[in-house]
Protein backbone atom coordinates (compact mmCIF):
# COMPACT_ATOMS: atom_id res chain seq x y z
CA UNK A 1 0.00 0.00 0.00
CA UNK A 2 1.34 3.31 -0.60
CA UNK A 3 2.26 5.81 1.86
CA UNK A 4 0.82 9.33 1.24
CA UNK A 5 3.46 12.47 1.14
CA UNK A 6 2.80 14.22 4.45
CA UNK A 7 3.02 17.58 3.93
CA UNK A 8 3.35 20.42 6.86
CA UNK A 9 2.51 24.09 6.87
CA UNK A 10 3.93 25.78 10.09
CA UNK A 11 2.02 28.90 11.86
CA UNK A 12 3.18 31.21 14.58
CA UNK A 13 0.29 32.25 16.84
CA UNK A 14 1.63 34.53 19.27
CA UNK A 15 4.26 32.40 21.38
CA UNK A 16 3.86 29.72 20.23
CA UNK A 17 4.21 27.72 16.49
CA UNK A 18 1.02 25.18 15.13
CA UNK A 19 2.28 22.45 12.96
CA UNK A 20 -0.46 21.28 10.32
CA UNK A 21 -1.10 18.77 7.61
CA UNK A 22 -1.81 20.29 4.44
CA UNK A 23 -3.85 18.12 3.46
CA UNK A 24 -5.90 16.80 6.13
CA UNK A 25 -5.52 19.99 8.01
CA UNK A 26 -5.23 18.10 11.47
CA UNK A 27 -2.85 19.98 14.21
CA UNK A 28 0.30 17.66 14.43
CA UNK A 29 2.16 19.77 17.30
CA UNK A 30 1.24 22.95 18.94
CA UNK A 31 4.26 24.14 21.04
CA UNK A 32 4.80 27.50 23.07
CA UNK A 33 7.48 29.11 22.04
CA UNK A 34 8.42 31.88 23.61
CA UNK A 35 6.64 33.24 26.43
CA UNK A 36 5.49 37.30 26.22
CA UNK A 37 6.76 37.59 22.80
CA UNK A 38 5.03 36.56 19.43
CA UNK A 39 6.87 34.78 16.88
CA UNK A 40 7.80 36.85 14.13
CA UNK A 41 9.67 34.50 11.90
CA UNK A 42 9.72 30.52 11.22
CA UNK A 43 12.72 29.29 9.11
CA UNK A 44 13.37 25.55 8.18
CA UNK A 45 16.64 24.38 8.13
CA UNK A 46 18.77 21.58 6.89
CA UNK A 47 18.22 17.57 8.79
CA UNK A 48 14.25 18.69 9.89
CA UNK A 49 15.88 21.43 11.71
CA UNK A 50 13.74 24.85 12.42
CA UNK A 51 14.54 28.13 13.76
CA UNK A 52 12.49 30.72 15.13
CA UNK A 53 12.49 34.45 16.13
CA UNK A 54 10.85 37.08 17.90
CA UNK A 55 11.52 40.45 19.40
CA UNK A 56 15.34 39.49 20.63
CA UNK A 57 14.61 36.02 21.28
CA UNK A 58 15.59 33.32 19.00
CA UNK A 59 15.28 29.33 19.39
CA UNK A 60 16.19 26.43 17.02
CA UNK A 61 15.37 22.59 17.59
CA UNK A 62 14.78 19.64 15.68
CA UNK A 63 11.37 18.12 14.69
CA UNK A 64 10.90 14.35 15.07
CA UNK A 65 8.28 11.89 15.40
CA UNK A 66 6.61 11.49 18.24
CA UNK A 67 7.42 8.51 20.66
CA UNK A 68 5.07 6.05 21.80
CA UNK A 69 4.88 7.64 25.23
CA UNK A 70 3.29 11.32 23.48
CA UNK A 71 -0.41 10.46 23.10
CA UNK A 72 -1.19 14.04 22.36
CA UNK A 73 0.67 15.03 18.67
CA UNK A 74 2.35 13.00 16.34
CA UNK A 75 5.74 15.02 15.99
CA UNK A 76 7.54 16.39 18.76
CA UNK A 77 10.80 18.76 19.55
CA UNK A 78 14.40 18.30 20.29
CA UNK A 79 17.64 19.47 21.05
CA UNK A 80 16.55 22.44 21.87
CA UNK A 81 18.76 25.93 21.57
CA UNK A 82 17.73 29.43 22.45
CA UNK A 83 19.27 32.62 23.45
CA UNK A 84 18.66 36.46 23.37
CA UNK A 85 20.14 38.71 21.26
CA UNK A 86 20.92 42.42 21.56
CA UNK A 87 18.11 44.20 19.82
CA UNK A 88 15.07 42.87 17.33
CA UNK A 89 15.86 40.03 14.44
CA UNK A 90 15.15 40.93 11.04
CA UNK A 91 16.00 38.12 9.19
CA UNK A 92 17.56 34.35 10.04
CA UNK A 93 18.93 32.32 7.24
CA UNK A 94 20.87 28.72 7.74
CA UNK A 95 24.26 28.18 6.04
CA UNK A 96 25.93 25.54 4.39
CA UNK A 97 29.74 24.22 5.05
CA UNK A 98 29.91 23.75 9.08
CA UNK A 99 31.48 20.49 9.75
CA UNK A 100 29.70 18.70 13.50
CA UNK A 101 27.52 21.94 13.89
CA UNK A 102 24.88 24.25 12.84
CA UNK A 103 25.73 28.09 11.39
CA UNK A 104 23.06 30.14 10.74
CA UNK A 105 23.16 34.29 10.15
CA UNK A 106 21.10 36.99 11.96
CA UNK A 107 20.15 40.47 11.03
CA UNK A 108 19.09 42.99 13.57
CA UNK A 109 17.76 46.12 13.84
CA UNK A 110 21.01 47.64 14.63
CA UNK A 111 22.69 47.28 11.80
CA UNK A 112 24.16 44.39 12.12
CA UNK A 113 24.69 40.62 10.67
CA UNK A 114 25.78 37.70 13.00
CA UNK A 115 27.07 34.33 12.77
CA UNK A 116 25.67 31.89 15.06
CA UNK A 117 27.16 28.05 15.19
CA UNK A 118 25.22 25.47 17.61
CA UNK A 119 24.24 27.99 19.87
CA UNK A 120 27.61 30.44 20.15
CA UNK A 121 28.15 33.69 18.78
CA UNK A 122 31.23 33.25 16.03
CA UNK A 123 31.35 36.79 13.90
CA UNK A 124 29.66 40.09 14.16
CA UNK A 125 29.82 42.57 11.30
CA UNK A 126 28.25 46.18 11.84
CA UNK A 127 27.18 47.96 7.90
CA UNK A 128 29.72 50.79 7.16
CA UNK A 129 26.48 53.31 6.19
CA UNK A 130 25.40 54.20 9.53
CA UNK A 131 21.52 54.21 8.41
CA UNK A 132 18.68 52.08 9.59
CA UNK A 133 17.20 49.03 8.67
CA UNK A 134 13.73 50.66 9.82
CA UNK A 135 13.48 48.02 12.43
CA UNK A 136 10.58 46.93 9.78
CA UNK A 137 12.32 44.28 7.13
CA UNK A 138 15.06 42.95 5.57
CA UNK A 139 15.71 39.50 3.48
CA UNK A 140 19.14 37.53 3.23
CA UNK A 141 20.34 35.80 0.19
CA UNK A 142 23.18 33.00 0.06
CA UNK A 143 24.18 29.69 1.55
CA UNK A 144 27.72 30.58 2.79
CA UNK A 145 29.25 33.35 5.02
CA UNK A 146 31.56 34.67 2.38
CA UNK A 147 28.15 35.04 -0.42
CA UNK A 148 26.10 36.48 2.00
CA UNK A 149 24.50 39.79 0.95
CA UNK A 150 21.67 41.10 3.29
CA UNK A 151 19.08 43.40 1.56
CA UNK A 152 17.20 46.03 3.88
CA UNK A 153 14.51 48.38 3.49
CA UNK A 154 14.80 51.86 5.90
CA UNK A 155 12.84 54.63 7.25
CA UNK A 156 14.70 56.91 4.60
CA UNK A 157 13.14 55.90 1.63
CA UNK A 158 16.00 53.74 0.73
CA UNK A 159 16.67 50.29 -0.70
CA UNK A 160 20.52 48.77 1.27
CA UNK A 161 21.77 45.97 -0.54
CA UNK A 162 24.61 44.97 1.33
CA UNK A 163 27.41 42.38 0.47
CA UNK A 164 29.35 41.65 3.84
CA UNK A 165 32.13 44.42 4.51
CA UNK A 166 30.43 46.83 1.95
CA UNK A 167 27.19 49.03 1.73
CA UNK A 168 25.26 50.31 -1.55
CA UNK A 169 22.36 52.61 -1.53
CA UNK A 170 20.16 51.38 -4.36
CA UNK A 171 17.29 53.75 -4.55
CA UNK A 172 15.01 56.52 -3.40
CA UNK A 173 11.59 55.19 -2.24
CA UNK A 174 8.56 56.71 -0.83
CA UNK A 175 7.24 55.74 2.43
CA UNK A 176 8.65 53.77 5.53
CA UNK A 177 8.96 49.98 3.44
CA UNK A 178 7.68 47.23 5.42
CA UNK A 179 8.97 44.32 3.52
CA UNK A 180 12.10 43.17 1.00
CA UNK A 181 11.73 39.62 -0.77
CA UNK A 182 14.62 38.51 -3.17
CA UNK A 183 14.06 36.01 -6.16
CA UNK A 184 17.21 34.85 -6.94
CA UNK A 185 15.33 32.89 -9.76
CA UNK A 186 14.35 36.00 -11.54
CA UNK A 187 17.16 38.70 -9.82
CA UNK A 188 13.65 40.62 -8.97
CA UNK A 189 13.41 42.31 -5.73
CA UNK A 190 9.90 43.06 -4.33
CA UNK A 191 9.13 45.46 -1.52
CA UNK A 192 5.86 46.89 0.17
CA UNK A 193 5.34 50.33 1.82
CA UNK A 194 2.71 52.01 3.81
CA UNK A 195 1.78 54.24 1.45
CA UNK A 196 0.01 51.45 -0.05
CA UNK A 197 2.54 50.35 -3.04
CA UNK A 198 3.82 47.07 -4.27
CA UNK A 199 7.32 47.96 -5.88
CA UNK A 200 9.57 45.82 -8.00
CA UNK A 201 13.11 45.84 -8.34
CA UNK A 202 14.99 44.76 -11.20
CA UNK A 203 18.94 44.14 -12.01
CA UNK A 204 20.43 42.12 -9.31
CA UNK A 205 21.91 39.02 -9.62
CA UNK A 206 20.37 35.88 -10.79
CA UNK A 207 20.44 31.89 -11.41
CA UNK A 208 20.91 31.89 -15.15
CA UNK A 209 24.38 34.36 -14.79
CA UNK A 210 27.61 32.98 -14.21
CA UNK A 211 28.98 35.57 -11.54
CA UNK A 212 26.69 36.51 -8.40
CA UNK A 213 28.07 40.53 -8.70
CA UNK A 214 26.13 42.65 -6.40
CA UNK A 215 28.68 45.12 -6.62
CA UNK A 216 28.29 45.68 -9.82
CA UNK A 217 24.90 45.28 -9.88
CA UNK A 218 22.70 48.10 -11.41
CA UNK A 219 19.29 48.20 -9.82
CA UNK A 220 16.74 49.95 -10.94
CA UNK A 221 13.11 50.25 -9.99
CA UNK A 222 11.16 48.15 -12.76
CA UNK A 223 7.27 49.68 -11.87
CA UNK A 224 4.76 50.33 -8.94
CA UNK A 225 1.35 48.97 -8.55
CA UNK A 226 -1.33 50.77 -6.83
CA UNK A 227 -4.58 48.31 -5.32
CA UNK A 228 -4.04 48.16 -1.80
CA UNK A 229 -6.41 50.83 0.73
CA UNK A 230 -3.74 50.78 3.41
CA UNK A 231 -0.26 49.83 4.28
CA UNK A 232 0.84 46.94 2.51
CA UNK A 233 2.68 44.28 5.11
CA UNK A 234 4.13 41.40 2.98
CA UNK A 235 4.43 40.03 -0.42
CA UNK A 236 5.45 36.40 -2.05
CA UNK A 237 6.43 36.05 -5.79
CA UNK A 238 4.37 33.64 -7.91
CA UNK A 239 4.78 31.39 -10.93
CA UNK A 240 4.72 33.62 -14.45
CA UNK A 241 6.20 36.67 -13.03
CA UNK A 242 3.27 37.21 -10.94
CA UNK A 243 3.23 38.41 -7.08
CA UNK A 244 0.68 38.47 -4.19
CA UNK A 245 0.91 40.88 -1.69
CA UNK A 246 -1.03 41.41 1.70
CA UNK A 247 -1.83 44.30 4.06
CA UNK A 248 -3.99 46.38 6.43
CA UNK A 249 -6.73 46.58 4.63
CA UNK A 250 -7.31 42.74 5.00
CA UNK A 251 -6.93 42.16 1.17
CA UNK A 252 -5.05 39.67 -0.45
CA UNK A 253 -4.27 40.87 -3.66
CA UNK A 254 -3.25 38.99 -6.61
CA UNK A 255 -0.87 40.86 -9.56
CA UNK A 256 -0.41 39.46 -13.10
CA UNK A 257 2.60 39.78 -15.54
CA UNK A 258 1.49 42.77 -17.00
CA UNK A 259 1.13 44.57 -13.51
CA UNK A 260 -2.73 45.16 -13.54
CA UNK A 261 -4.58 43.83 -10.07
CA UNK A 262 -6.12 40.19 -11.51
CA UNK A 263 -7.60 39.26 -8.31
CA UNK A 264 -8.10 40.40 -4.60
CA UNK A 265 -10.50 39.00 -2.22
CA UNK A 266 -11.32 40.09 1.74
CA UNK A 267 -10.16 37.61 4.50
CA UNK A 268 -9.81 37.41 8.46
CA UNK A 269 -12.82 39.49 9.18
CA UNK A 270 -11.41 42.78 8.46
CA UNK A 271 -9.11 42.41 11.24
CA UNK A 272 -5.57 42.89 8.70
CA UNK A 273 -3.37 40.16 7.23
CA UNK A 274 -0.02 39.77 8.81
CA UNK A 275 1.69 37.35 6.92
CA UNK A 276 1.76 34.84 3.62
CA UNK A 277 3.69 32.16 1.75
CA UNK A 278 3.23 30.08 -0.80
CA UNK A 279 4.17 26.82 -1.74
CA UNK A 280 5.44 25.96 -5.79
CA UNK A 281 4.89 22.09 -5.25
CA UNK A 282 0.88 22.47 -4.13
CA UNK A 283 0.43 25.61 -5.54
CA UNK A 284 -1.37 27.07 -2.78
CA UNK A 285 -1.26 30.24 -0.57
CA UNK A 286 -0.97 30.74 3.06
CA UNK A 287 -2.19 33.72 5.18
CA UNK A 288 -2.06 34.65 9.08
CA UNK A 289 -4.36 37.63 9.81
CA UNK A 290 -4.45 39.92 13.18
CA UNK A 291 -8.17 37.58 14.18
CA UNK A 292 -5.66 34.36 14.34
CA UNK A 293 -7.30 32.76 11.54
CA UNK A 294 -5.00 30.95 9.65
CA UNK A 295 -6.62 30.61 5.61
CA UNK A 296 -5.08 28.38 2.84
CA UNK A 297 -6.25 29.69 -0.48
CA UNK A 298 -5.76 27.35 -3.73
CA UNK A 299 -4.83 28.77 -7.26
CA UNK A 300 -5.65 27.71 -10.39
CA UNK A 301 -2.78 25.92 -11.86
CA UNK A 302 -0.91 28.72 -14.56
CA UNK A 303 -3.39 31.11 -13.29
CA UNK A 304 -3.51 34.50 -10.44
CA UNK A 305 -7.32 33.31 -9.60
CA UNK A 306 -8.72 31.20 -6.72
CA UNK A 307 -9.60 27.89 -7.49
CA UNK A 308 -13.56 28.13 -6.25
CA UNK A 309 -14.87 31.38 -8.70
CA UNK A 310 -17.79 32.39 -7.35
CA UNK A 311 -19.50 34.63 -10.07
CA UNK A 312 -23.18 35.65 -9.01
CA UNK A 313 -24.90 38.16 -11.03
CA UNK A 314 -25.16 39.83 -7.70
CA UNK A 315 -23.61 39.85 -4.21
CA UNK A 316 -23.81 37.05 -2.10
CA UNK A 317 -25.77 37.35 1.38
CA UNK A 318 -25.60 33.81 2.86
CA UNK A 319 -23.31 30.80 2.04
CA UNK A 320 -23.51 26.94 2.82
CA UNK A 321 -20.76 24.23 2.04
CA UNK A 322 -22.46 20.64 0.92
CA UNK A 323 -20.86 17.37 1.53
CA UNK A 324 -19.33 16.80 -1.86
CA UNK A 325 -18.10 20.20 -1.56
CA UNK A 326 -20.21 22.82 -3.70
CA UNK A 327 -21.15 25.85 -2.04
CA UNK A 328 -24.69 26.83 -1.69
CA UNK A 329 -25.32 30.40 -2.33
CA UNK A 330 -27.91 33.02 -1.90
CA UNK A 331 -27.80 36.56 -3.42
CA UNK A 332 -29.10 39.89 -2.10
CA UNK A 333 -31.04 39.97 -5.23
CA UNK A 334 -32.77 36.32 -4.49
CA UNK A 335 -30.92 34.22 -6.44
CA UNK A 336 -30.38 30.72 -5.08
CA UNK A 337 -27.86 28.54 -6.83
CA UNK A 338 -24.10 26.27 -6.59
CA UNK A 339 -20.40 27.55 -7.01
CA UNK A 340 -17.91 27.07 -8.09
CA UNK A 341 -19.94 26.66 -11.25
CA UNK A 342 -22.68 29.03 -11.00
CA UNK A 343 -25.59 27.25 -12.66
CA UNK A 344 -28.78 28.85 -14.13
CA UNK A 345 -30.05 30.31 -10.85
CA UNK A 346 -33.35 29.27 -9.24
CA UNK A 347 -35.96 30.99 -9.60
CA UNK A 348 -36.29 34.48 -7.61
CA UNK A 349 -37.12 33.56 -4.20
CA UNK A 350 -40.75 34.45 -2.91
CA UNK A 351 -39.91 36.35 0.25
CA UNK A 352 -37.53 37.98 2.26
CA UNK A 353 -35.10 34.85 3.50
CA UNK A 354 -33.60 35.21 7.03
CA UNK A 355 -31.55 32.03 7.01
CA UNK A 356 -29.91 29.55 5.15
CA UNK A 357 -28.96 25.91 7.05
CA UNK A 358 -26.99 22.86 5.59
CA UNK A 359 -28.46 19.44 7.07
CA UNK A 360 -26.32 17.70 9.14
CA UNK A 361 -25.61 15.57 6.44
CA UNK A 362 -24.81 18.67 4.16
CA UNK A 363 -27.19 17.46 1.27
CA UNK A 364 -29.88 19.75 2.07
CA UNK A 365 -30.09 23.34 3.00
CA UNK A 366 -33.42 24.71 4.29
CA UNK A 367 -34.52 28.29 3.77
CA UNK A 368 -36.66 30.49 6.10
CA UNK A 369 -38.73 33.86 5.35
CA UNK A 370 -40.58 36.77 7.17
CA UNK A 371 -43.85 34.92 5.72
CA UNK A 372 -43.20 31.74 8.10
CA UNK A 373 -42.40 29.79 5.13
CA UNK A 374 -39.33 27.32 4.21
CA UNK A 375 -37.81 25.72 1.14
CA UNK A 376 -35.45 22.63 1.12
CA UNK A 377 -33.89 21.73 -1.76
CA UNK A 378 -31.77 18.98 -2.28
CA UNK A 379 -27.90 20.09 -3.33
CA UNK A 380 -25.81 18.26 -6.11
CA UNK A 381 -24.41 19.84 -9.46
CA UNK A 382 -28.15 21.29 -9.38
CA UNK A 383 -30.55 22.09 -6.68
CA UNK A 384 -33.76 20.09 -6.61
CA UNK A 385 -36.76 21.42 -4.48
CA UNK A 386 -38.15 18.79 -2.32
CA UNK A 387 -40.61 20.99 0.06
CA UNK A 388 -42.00 24.60 -0.10
CA UNK A 389 -44.76 25.14 2.48
CA UNK A 390 -45.60 27.37 5.19
CA UNK A 391 -44.88 26.33 8.34
CA UNK A 392 -45.57 29.12 10.92
CA UNK A 393 -48.11 32.06 10.93
CA UNK A 394 -45.55 34.93 10.60
CA UNK A 395 -42.18 35.47 10.82
CA UNK A 396 -39.25 32.65 11.64
CA UNK A 397 -37.40 34.02 14.35
CA UNK A 398 -34.57 30.89 13.74
CA UNK A 399 -34.16 27.77 12.05
CA UNK A 400 -32.42 24.49 13.22
CA UNK A 401 -31.81 20.92 11.62
CA UNK A 402 -32.55 18.42 14.19
CA UNK A 403 -31.93 15.58 11.79
CA UNK A 404 -31.83 15.06 8.53
CA UNK A 405 -35.35 14.49 7.92
CA UNK A 406 -36.61 16.91 10.91
CA UNK A 407 -36.28 20.72 11.60
CA UNK A 408 -36.89 23.24 14.41
CA UNK A 409 -38.49 26.75 13.92
CA UNK A 410 -38.87 29.41 16.52
CA UNK A 411 -41.78 31.87 15.97
CA UNK A 412 -42.95 34.82 17.95
CA UNK A 413 -43.57 34.60 21.76
CA UNK A 414 -40.64 31.62 22.20
CA UNK A 415 -42.90 29.49 20.19
CA UNK A 416 -41.06 26.10 18.85
CA UNK A 417 -42.21 23.46 16.67
CA UNK A 418 -40.83 20.36 16.01
CA UNK A 419 -41.23 19.26 12.09
CA UNK A 420 -40.90 16.09 10.17
CA UNK A 421 -40.22 17.47 6.54
CA UNK A 422 -39.86 14.00 4.50
CA UNK A 423 -42.04 13.34 1.62
CA UNK A 424 -42.63 17.14 0.32
CA UNK A 425 -44.52 18.30 3.39
CA UNK A 426 -44.16 19.51 7.09
CA UNK A 427 -46.25 17.46 9.74
CA UNK A 428 -45.89 19.00 13.10
CA UNK A 429 -44.52 16.96 15.63
CA UNK A 430 -44.16 18.41 18.86
CA UNK A 431 -44.84 21.93 20.47
CA UNK A 432 -42.64 23.86 22.97
CA UNK A 433 -42.29 26.77 24.44
CA UNK A 434 -39.23 28.60 25.86
CA UNK A 435 -39.50 30.55 29.41
CA UNK A 436 -40.03 34.13 29.00
CA UNK A 437 -37.09 36.70 29.08
CA UNK A 438 -36.57 39.93 26.75
CA UNK A 439 -35.25 38.55 23.52
CA UNK A 440 -37.02 35.32 23.37
CA UNK A 441 -35.56 33.18 20.13
CA UNK A 442 -33.29 30.18 19.77
CA UNK A 443 -29.47 30.31 18.68
CA UNK A 444 -28.48 26.60 18.98
CA UNK A 445 -30.15 23.39 19.07
CA UNK A 446 -29.58 19.63 19.24
CA UNK A 447 -31.80 16.28 19.67
CA UNK A 448 -30.42 13.37 20.78
CA UNK A 449 -33.23 10.75 21.26
CA UNK A 450 -35.87 12.00 23.50
CA UNK A 451 -33.96 14.80 25.07
CA UNK A 452 -33.97 18.04 23.39
CA UNK A 453 -31.19 21.02 24.27
CA UNK A 454 -32.10 24.88 22.83
CA UNK A 455 -29.76 27.83 23.77
CA UNK A 456 -31.67 31.13 23.88
CA UNK A 457 -30.53 34.83 22.63
CA UNK A 458 -29.99 35.98 26.21
CA UNK A 459 -27.77 32.63 27.13
CA UNK A 460 -29.84 30.32 28.87
CA UNK A 461 -30.19 26.79 28.18
CA UNK A 462 -33.20 24.58 28.40
CA UNK A 463 -33.18 20.81 28.32
CA UNK A 464 -36.71 19.61 26.94
CA UNK A 465 -37.19 15.61 27.87
CA UNK A 466 -39.63 14.63 25.06
CA UNK A 467 -42.24 11.93 24.77
CA UNK A 468 -44.25 11.70 22.14
CA UNK A 469 -46.74 9.53 24.12
CA UNK A 470 -47.76 11.93 26.84
CA UNK A 471 -49.11 14.88 27.11
CA UNK A 472 -47.00 16.84 29.39
CA UNK A 473 -43.39 18.26 28.55
CA UNK A 474 -40.44 18.30 31.69
CA UNK A 475 -38.07 21.29 30.45
CA UNK A 476 -35.24 21.92 32.71
CA UNK A 477 -33.86 25.70 32.45
CA UNK A 478 -29.55 25.59 33.13
CA UNK A 479 -27.86 28.96 33.70
CA UNK A 480 -24.49 28.60 32.70
CA UNK A 481 -22.50 31.64 33.35
CA UNK A 482 -23.06 34.53 31.00
CA UNK A 483 -20.31 36.40 29.14
CA UNK A 484 -21.29 40.35 28.78
CA UNK A 485 -22.05 40.83 25.10
CA UNK A 486 -22.72 37.66 24.66
CA UNK A 487 -25.34 36.81 21.90
CA UNK A 488 -26.05 33.22 23.17
CA UNK A 489 -25.00 29.72 22.80
CA UNK A 490 -23.53 29.62 19.17
CA UNK A 491 -23.29 25.73 19.13
CA UNK A 492 -24.23 22.59 21.21
CA UNK A 493 -22.80 19.46 21.10
CA UNK A 494 -22.47 15.90 22.83
CA UNK A 495 -19.45 13.44 23.40
CA UNK A 496 -18.89 11.13 25.31
CA UNK A 497 -22.41 11.56 27.20
CA UNK A 498 -21.65 15.44 28.49
CA UNK A 499 -23.05 18.03 27.10
CA UNK A 500 -21.43 21.10 25.93
CA UNK A 501 -22.04 24.82 24.70
CA UNK A 502 -20.12 27.22 23.08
Amino acid sequence: MARRLRIESWFGNGGHIQIFDVVSSKLLLEEEIFQGQRVHGIVPGPDQRIAVFGGRMVSCFKLVSATENCKSASLQLCERLSWWMSDWVLALEWLEGCVGGVEMALVTSSNTVYLWESGLERKRVPCRERCTFARYSACLSGKRWSDLVVLAGTVFREIVVWVIGEGEDVGDRPGVIFSVTYDPDSGRIFTTSDDRSVRVWCGAPNTQQESQDWQGAHITLQYTMFGHLARVWRSVFLPENSIASVGEDSQVCLWGPDRTLSNRWKAHQSGGIWAIDYSPLLNLLATGGRDGGISVWPLCPGSSAPVTSITPSSHPCRVGLSACGDIVVMTIAGELGVCPTWLQPVSHLPDTCLSLVMSPCRSKVALSFLSGRVIIHAVSEVLVRELNAVLVAGRIFSLHWLSSTSLLTCAAGGKLEMWNVTDGAGVRLQQLELPLCRQRWLTAALQQAAMLVVGDRMGGVHVYHLDLDAPDILQVTLDPPRRKGSSGPGSIYLKQGFWGVI
